[in-house]
C-alpha cells in the first residue's frame, strides 16, 4: 500500500541506535545476541504502529489487529504529527461492499540530516461483506527524500491492488503501481532520471506452496544526457512456504535484524529466484540477462557464515550484448576522450576492438552472430565465468578468521 510505501521510505532517514550492551562471559550464546540487538528507531516504532493501524482497513484477518503500542504512538507522533495520523472516512456502500478513504496527511521528519517530506497520501478501499476480497487505489502525489548521501524525487505515485484472503489468511492477488518520475542524485556524479517507472506484482497459489511473479519497467533511464530505453525486469520467486509466508505477515513490520531473520527463513523454505529478463536498449540495441539462483540444500548452520553460504550458492546467468550497443558506447568513449594526451585518444574502433578483444580472449565472452554472449555462474563454491573459474581475492593476510555464528 501507498502509505506503507511511504513509511518504508521514512525508515531510511533514520540510523539504527543504541549500542550494543555488553554481555557477561557466562551468558549462552542466545542471552548474548539478546543483549546486543540493537534498540528500533524512531522511524521503524513509527512504520510498526502505522502498519497496526492500517491492517483492519486494507489487510483484515480472522481477528483484529492489536492496537499500537505506547512506544509506536509516541513515534507516529514524531514522524507523522500525530499518534493516530490516518484520517478513516466511511463512504456510501458499493452493493454489500465496505467503502473508505483512508488519508495521510503531508508531512516532513527529519532524523541524522535527512529530510523526508511527502504530499498527502490516500487510498480508496473496498472490502467484500466477508472481508475476503479487498479492491484498493492509491495515490502520493509527491515524496522527497534529502541528506548528505543525496537526494530521491518520486512524482505522482499511483497503485492499484486487487486481492482476496485464502483460507489460511494470506493475501492473493495482484497490485500495479506506476509514477511520473523517480529522480536519484548521489553525493557526486550526475543524477538518474527514470521516466514512468511501473511494477505488478503476482502471488499464486501452487498447493502449500506460493509463487510470486514481480515486473518492473521505465519507459527511460537517463544519465549523464545518455538514454536507455525500455528498461524491463521480471522475476519470480516460487516454491514459497505458506506457514513461512504466515508468520512473516503476522510479525509485520521490523528492524533490520528481523529482515535477515526472514530472508533467512526465505532461504531455509527451498524459495529459488528465477530472472526471466532484465534488459534494456541503447540506440536500437537491446543487452538482455535471463538467469536464477537458489541455495538448494541449505541449513541453518550454513547460514551462520558467508563462506558456508556461498559453499550452497548455485547461481546461472546468460548474458547477451549486442555487438552494435557496443560499437555505440566505444563511440561515445572516444568523444569524451578526444583531446586528452595531446590528441592520442584511441578511435572508436580502437576502443570497440579493445573491448570485445579483451573479453574474447581472455576467455570471459565468445562471439556468436551479431552478439557477444557469456555465462556467469557460482558453483562448487566458485565463480566460473563463460566456463572458465575466477580466481576471487581472499582474506587479507594475516586477518582473523570470522567467528562462528557472525552476521
Amino acid at each position: 500500500m501507498k502509505a506503507l510505501l511511504l513509511a518504508a521510505t521514512i525508515t531510511a532517514a533514520s540510523a539504527t541506535a543504541a549500542a550494543p550492551s555488553p554481555a557477561r562471559p557466562e551468558a549462552t550464546a542466545q542471552a548474548r545476541a539478546a543483549a546486543q540487538k540493537p534498540k528500533p528507531t524512531v522511524a521503524q516504532l513509527a512504520m510498526q504502529g502505522l502498519e497496526r493501524l492500517l491492517r483492519d482497513s486494507l489487510q483484515p484477518g480472522p481477528k483484529p489487529a492489536p492496537a499500537p503500542t505506547a512506544q509506536q504512538r509516541a513515534a507516529m507522533k514524531t514522524v507523522f504529527g500525530s499518534e493516530k495520523p490516518v484520517r478513516v472516512q466511511n463512504l456510501p456502500k458499493s452493493g454489500t461492499s465496505t467503502v473508505q478513504r483512508l488519508t495521510l496527511p503531508a508531512h516532513q521528519y527529519s532524523a541524522n540530516g535527512t529530510t523526508v517530506r511527502w504530499g498527502t497520501a490516500s487510498v480508496l478501499a473496498t472490502r467484500s461483506a466477508d472481508g475476503r476480497q479487498l479492491d484498493s487505489e492509491g495515490r502520493v502525489p509527491l515524496v522527497t527524500m534529502r541528506g548528505a548521501g543525496g537526494s530521491m524525487e518520486l512524482k505522482e505515485g499511483i497503485t492499484k491492488s486487487a486481492q482476496r484472503r485464502a483460507g489460511d489468511g494470506l493475501w492473493i492477488g495482484t497490485m500495479v503501481g506506476n509514477a511520473e518520475s523517480l529522480v536519484f542524485n548521489g553525493p557526486k556524479g550526475p543524477a538518474a532520471h527514470l521516466a514512468r517507472p511501473r511494477f505488478v506484482a503476482t502471488t499464486t497459489e501452487r498447493g502449500d506452496r506460493i509463487d510470486q511473479r514481480i515486473e518492473m519497467d521505465a519507459d527511460r533511464l537517463t544519465v549523464a544526457g545518455e538514454d536507455i530505453d525500455a528498461l524491463h525486469l521480471a522475476y519470480q520467486l516460487n516454491g514459497l512456504d505458506r506457514a513461512m509466508l504466515r508468520r512473516m505477515a503476522e510479525q509485520g513490520a521490523g528492524d533490520p535484524e528481523q529482515v535477515i531473520k526472514q530472508l533467512k527463513e526465505l532461504a531455509l523454505s527451498g524459495a529459488e529466484l528465477k530472472i526471466d529478463d532484465l534488459s534494456g536498449r541503447y540506440k536500437g540495441h537491446t543487452a538482455s540477462i535471463q538467469g536464477s539462483i537458489a541455495l538448494p540444500g541449505v541449513t541453518a548452520e550454513d547460514l551462520e557464515t558467508p563462506q558456508r553460504a556461498l559453499a550452497r550458492l548455485a547461481m546461472h546467468f546468460e548474458v547477451t550484448v549486442p555487438l552494435g550497443l557496443l560499437r555505440e558506447v566505444a563511440a561515445v568513449i572516444a568523444a569524451r576522450n578526444q583531446g586528452n594526451k595531446d590528441g592520442q585518444a584511441p578511435t572508436a574502433e580502437q576502443v570497440y576492438e579493445g573491448m570485445v578483444g579483451k573479453a574474447v580472449s581472455n576467455g570471459y565472452a565468445r562471439v556468436e552472430g551479431e552478439a557477444m554472449r557469456s555465462t556467469i555462474e557460482w558453483r562448487d563454491g566458485g565463480l566460473v565465468v563463460n566456463g572458465k573459474p575466477v580466481a576471487l581475492p581472499g582474506p587479507r593476510k594475516g586477518a582473523a578468521p570470522a567467528a562462528a555464528g557472525a552476521q
